[in-house]
């Protein structure tokens, strides 16, 4: 849930701020990048050691996959850099990223 929630996470309008709210949002911007790279390879290294399903990865790829935001992406790529070559290394699912 809180993953969807900060996947549509909206960064505010900073012209229309002080400097030290427009401080507070990019701080607040940083940690939201930070804490979503650390939720990524978190769940990467459950898949790895075989605590999530390949199906479960399958959509959570998807669900990233479908983020207009920039730092959904760059997490996604981080995720399948840690555990990408798990994920296609399965012969039976192999390129059925779709399901």
């Amino acid at each position: 849930r809180r993953f969807k929630e900060g996947m549509s996470h909206v960064a505010p309008n900073t012209s229309e701020m002080s400097k030290d709210e427009r401080e507070r949002a990019t701080i607040e911007e940083q940690r939201f990048r930070r804490q979503t790279m650390g939720n990524v390879k978190f769940i990467a290294e459950l898949f790895k050691h075989n605590l999530l399903t390949e199906s479960v990865m399958h959509r959570v790829v998807q669900q990233m996959l479908n983020s207009d935001r920039s730092e959904i992406l760059e997490a996604l790529a981080t995720m399948l850099t840690c555990m990408g070559q798990k994920l296609d290394s399965n012969p039976t699912r192999s390129g059925d990223c779709n399901k």
